[in-house]
């Protein structure tokens, strides 16, 4: 907590993975979505990706934390850093397609 406290990187990713698993410190998921978006801003791929799981609506995770454009940014945002494949950014986004494509279409200024 110390290390993330004072805006350490590596602080800020960790407590933000222990606040949402509940590891060794209370389960408080909202609190490890900031800690988790201060590493995405600062440029932290893991936890980009970690963002991505916690909105992907993925089986596993909260449902009521669904929001699929801004999971679809944190995978692109982590899959520029390397950390996951273009495969699974393809997947989300076929899997997601009716609401990730407007939302494409608008990012890229793309003629309706």
């Amino acid at each position: 907590m110390l290390s993330a406290e004072q805006e350490d990187l590596v602080g800020l990713h960790w407590m933000g993975i222990f606040l949402h698993e509940g590891f060794g410190c209370s389960k408080d998921v909202n609190k490890a979505i900031e800690f988790l978006t201060k590493a995405a801003n600062a440029g932290n791929g893991r936890s980009m990706y970690q963002l991505f799981l916690i909105h992907s609506g993925n089986e596993g995770y909260d449902p009521s934390l669904k929001k699929p454009e801004n999971a679809y940014i944190y995978l692109l945002r982590s899959l520029s850093y390397g950390v996951n494949s273009f495969d699974e950014a393809a997947k989300y986004f076929n899997d997601n397609y009716a609401i990730l494509a407007p939302v494409y279409v608008f990012s890229k200024s793309l003629p309706i």
